[in-house]
């Protein structure tokens, strides 16, 4: 098959000088040059011949590279959001354990009562429950220990002692005193409140803690200065029980 390419130019010079450059571009594609007719600037043309074999695989190979090219296209978009989503995905844990570990910090932090005098000395007393009488401190009777719940302010915190009520108001401790309660097991609370505030050792805290008693059963009441710490046994005011109570200055 045979094909004719228009060849144009002003001169005779440019028209063979655009005939070289049509040949070379036209033989690339597998076309072969047969002859050239100058019939002046707009009508000159160059013939061709066409192997259809050739033009035929020329284009299927085009079709498969186009065909290819849509494909890969088709293939990126598709894969593309999958990686962003297997991105985030993969993100989202990390970013979720960030915040968790924020959250638990923050929670920590505001668990723990503010550092002052008064959270001191009832730390102090929660400690020697447990060390001395194997007694684990709680929120209220018979309840776990909430450190977020142990102040109502930086002055004032309060715990139980299985079911003996201990407020720390300040400087000053007291061991609220209640029916429900053995003496032997009040006078253990007692004892331990009193080991907290001046460091005794517990047969010394013991001894002084039964004398007062003793003594406040006989005339009402009893009031020392002992090791630092004034400390007095007086009838309860709700139930009439003997009760201990300390300050420290």
């Amino acid at each position: 098959m045979k094909k004719n390419i228009d060849i144009a130019g002003f001169t005779q010079k440019q028209r063979l000088d655009e005939l070289e450059r049509i040949k070379t571009k036209y033989e690339k594609k597998g076309y072969k040059y047969i002859d050239y007719t100058d019939n002046g600037m707009t009508k000159s043309f160059a013939t061709f011949e066409i192997d259809e074999a050739n033009i035929k695989q020329g284009s299927g190979i085009f079709k498969k590279i186009f065909l290819g090219i849509i494909v890969v296209i088709i293939v990126l978009i598709i894969i593309a959001p999958s990686d962003n989503e297997e991105k985030v995905v993969a993100q989202k844990p990390e970013i979720i354990s960030n915040l968790e570990t924020q959250k638990e910090q923050i929670k920590e932090e505001s668990k723990n009562p503010p550092n002052t005098i008064t959270t001191k000395l009832t730390f102090d007393i929660i400690n020697s429950l447990k060390d001395n009488y194997n007694i684990e401190a709680g929120i209220f009777e018979d309840m776990p220990l909430y450190y977020d719940k142990l102040c109502s302010s930086d002055k004032a915190c309060q715990i139980y002692a299985g079911k003996t009520q201990i407020q720390v108001i300040y400087k000053s401790v007291f061991v609220n005193p209640s029916s429900k309660v053995a003496p032997e097991d009040y006078l253990e609370t007692c004892s331990a409140s009193f080991i907290a505030l001046t460091n005794a050792n517990k047969d010394l805290a013991e001894d002084i803690i039964a004398q007062a008693f003793s003594f406040a059963s006989k005339n009402g009441s009893a009031k020392y200065e002992t090791l630092g710490v004034e400390f007095k046994v007086v009838p309860d005011r709700m139930t009439g029980l003997l009760k201990c109570e300390f300050f420290k200055p």
